[in-house]
């Protein structure tokens, strides 16, 4: 186990959340990982596809040595 997974596992999670469709306004379920949308979802009423957000990058930590 890391030192830091408790502060950055919680980011690997998706979150279920609600969106309203753009098309029609009906709500939709998606699944959110740091706060962007994870996977593509569809309104249930009207088929509109709302697409998956690009995810954060986080770099782990290098050790470098110069010399």
């Amino acid at each position: 186990m890391s030192i830091l997974e408790g502060c950055m596992g919680k980011y690997r999670t998706p979150v279920p959340t609600e969106r309203r469709c753009p098309n029609c306004g009906c709500a939709v379920e998606i699944f959110a990982r740091a706060g962007r949308q994870s996977l593509d979802s569809t309104c249930p009423s009207c088929g509109y596809v709302l697409p998956a957000q690009p995810q954060p990058v986080f770099a782990p930590d290098v050790w470098t040595t110069e010399g």
